[in-house]
């Protein structure tokens, strides 16, 4: 099926072939693509999961996206299990989402099962720092203290009229995103060090997403390190 063939191509980074399958049959821009673990999704939306989930292990996402766009691919589609950029942002594709945010992509546009999520904030949440960054230079508002932690700028938020839950996400963001200076103003501040959020403290969050910097910055002021 031309579906599951250009799911190959993506999967493999073959840019020539992806290329040649949308120029025979120019409506799989738009195709429902299925893969194991994930809802079936557009072809764009799938080149932003392929290297998280393990379905690819080259460095031509990026230039998959383009060729898609170039295809007629949607950069704002919502109607197909996820919009491109956010899903790109969530799963940590850096090369997409700078391939989306150059094709002029809605950078505030949300999850409609969840209006908080931006791509900005998921991005922020889980801890890609070059995407927030990215983010914020094509003009993604920070609407949350979580945005505001993972970007390391807390200017204009007040983390004494924060709850105890709120400070504890800022300093998970804050840590996945390795913002020391932002950990060290949530500590002063008086945010536990070992505050947990979905079960796990700061420390535990910064040690999954590889930010060793943050993970020592942590423990040099008391956190309990992760067994």
């Amino acid at each position: 099926m031309p579906a599951a063939e250009l799911r190959e191509a993506i999967d493999h980074g073959d840019v020539p072939r992806a290329r040649e399958l949308l120029r025979s049959e120019p409506t799989l821009a738009t195709a429902l693509i299925a893969a194991p673990d994930i809802e079936p999704t557009s072809p764009l939306t799938h080149v932003g999961m392929v290297r998280f989930y393990g379905y690819a292990d080259h460095q031509r996402t990026g230039e998959l996206a383009e060729v898609l766009l170039q295809a007629g691919a949607d950069k704002d589609d919502e109607t197909k299990n996820g919009s491109p950029l956010i899903c790109a942002a969530s799963h940590g594709d850096a090369a997409v989402v700078r391939a989306l945010l150059d094709a002029g992509a809605d950078v505030e546009l949300f999850d409609a099962d969840a209006p908080s999520d931006t791509a900005l904030r998921v991005s922020a949440a889980y801890g890609f720092p070059e995407i927030v960054d990215e983010l914020i230079a094509a003009g993604a508002t920070i609407n949350s203290v979580i945005e505001a932690a993972g970007a390391g700028d807390l200017t204009g938020w007040s983390i004494a009229e924060l709850s105890d839950f709120e400070r504890a996400c800022a300093l998970r963001a804050a840590a996945v995103n390795e913002r020391l200076t932002i950990i060290d103003q949530l500590l002063a501040a008086g945010t536990p060090i070992d505050a947990e959020v979905d079960g796990q403290p700061a420390i535990h969050w910064a040690r999954e997403q590889g930010r060793s910097g943050a993970v020592e910055h942590l423990a040099n002021r008391g956190a309990t390190r992760p067994r």
